[in-house]
């Protein structure tokens, strides 16, 4: 296992190479990312997030997914509305959003998130 510290890095080697679509490496890094001490879910939702900011719509949500498998989160159904959005499907979104403030009502993001998809919701109307 590499320390956990060593995510910081990974993670900006991994957004570069996926930066200038360099997949063969890109894969061959995958296996350092996954012996990172980082709790698992972590691992995936880092993962998620990195494929979302470089338009890989397909792989985020799989990481997402996997996240959500091991346990259900705020952040992990947040950001599988993204995903939705990006997607172009709004209700799914909606459930999704409306999911992650029903596991933490508490998450400033996650509500301020769902309530700008309702109100594009009535606006749309």
């Amino acid at each position: 296992m590499l320390p956990a510290p060593a995510a910081e890095t990974a993670a900006t080697a991994l957004e570069a190479l996926l930066r200038v679509e360099e997949f063969g490496a890109f894969g061959a890094f995958v296996p350092v990312w996954e012996t990172i001490d980082l709790d698992p879910q972590e691992r995936h939702e880092r993962l998620a997030r990195i494929y979302l900011r470089r338009g890989f719509l397909e792989s985020a949500a799989d990481e997402w997914i996997a996240s959500v498998r091991i346990e259900p989160d705020a952040g992990a159904m947040l950001g599988l509305a993204q995903v939705a959005v990006a997607r172009g499907m709004h209700a799914e979104a909606v459930q999704f959003a409306e999911e992650a403030v029903a596991l933490d009502p508490g998450h400033a993001v996650a509500s301020r998130y769902l309530a700008a998809l309702t109100s594009t919701a009535r606006y749309a109307a």
